[in-house]
């Protein structure tokens, strides 16, 4: 290395990297380099995490069973190998209201990719929830946790769904 303005070329070095030779320390090109290898990662990175964080983050009951506190009624058809069973439970004390609310909010709920058909997939509940103020909505229910609400797909832990049709089961009406 040269020396420059009578100074050795560790010297230099020293200065370069301590940034007392004028410039910025690390202005050369393999700076310029590591930006730019930052500049293009970064972006894609942080999609990354917030995709991963958005579908596997844990949603509270009432995204997927809006307003359980104030359910009038609801209509049940299960479908199980093509066979359509049809009931509904109506009449809910608060007593059931609450049952039904500590159903959904003791179960975690996540997001799923894509526009499942949850309906062709097992056994599933098509359940119609009729609220007090007389709007209603569908919620699908399947065998292995899938739920459509809203024509949203989330998917439910395990013992949901057993859960859910064992609680229906006992109140509904033919």
């Amino acid at each position: 290395m040269k020396k420059a303005n009578g100074i050795g070329a560790a010297a230099v070095r020293a200065q370069r990297a301590t940034g007392t030779d004028g410039g910025s320390p690390g202005s050369g090109k393999g700076h310029r380099r590591r930006k730019r290898w930052f500049a293009i990662l970064l972006p894609p990175l942080a999609l990354a995490v917030l995709l991963a964080a958005y579908f596997l983050i844990p949603l509270p009951a009432s995204a997927v069973l809006p307003s359980s506190d104030s359910i009038e009624s609801i209509y049940i058809d299960r479908i199980k190998d093509g066979a359509v069973e049809r009931s509904r439970v109506s009449g809910f004390s608060e007593t059931e209201r609450f049952e039904l609310g500590a159903l959904f909010r003791t179960s975690t709920f996540r997001r799923r990719i894509g526009g499942q058909n949850v309906r062709n997939d097992g056994e599933t509940l098509l359940l119609t929830v009729v609220l007090t103020d007389h709007r209603n909505y569908e919620l699908d229910v399947n065998e292995h946790g899938a739920i459509n609400s809203r024509g949203k797909i989330y998917r439910a832990d395990a013992r949901f769904y057993e859960g859910l049709r064992t609680w229906l089961r006992e109140r509904a009406e033919p």
